[in-house]
């Protein structure tokens, strides 16, 4: 599989000096769109994939975010929140956390 070697960048320019400019990616999209003939596909555009995951996708993601010890700002940027508020929603615990909480309830209880 090709990949850029350029780390700033999902989705890089031909040359690598930036990011691909929204036209390319939008006519990209478009092409996608109709070889895969999706109903309703004229009015799917590349926002329409962040609305199109259910609520339980997005907490899945920024679980596994926060699970590697992604910093919350990034989540947040990430998810495109204005707020920092509306990230905090995602940072129950995690399965890691909640696997360390354990360790630590049985360490503290061991004696009782």
């Amino acid at each position: 599989m090709a990949r850029h070697r350029d780390r700033r960048w999902l989705f890089p320019n031909s040359r690598g000096s930036g990011p691909v400019a929204a036209n390319v990616l939008s006519r990209s999209f478009a092409a996608a769109v109709a070889a895969a003939q999706l109903p309703g596909g004229r009015r799917a555009t590349p926002h329409t994939l962040r609305h199109a995951c259910p609520e339980r996708s997005r907490r899945a993601y920024a679980t596994r975010l926060l699970e590697a010890k992604v910093d919350t700002r990034v989540v947040q940027v990430l998810l495109g929140h204005e707020n920092i508020a509306t990230t905090t929603i995602y940072t129950h615990l995690t399965e890691p956390a909640r696997a360390s909480l354990c360790t630590l309830l049985d360490r503290v209880m061991s004696g009782v």
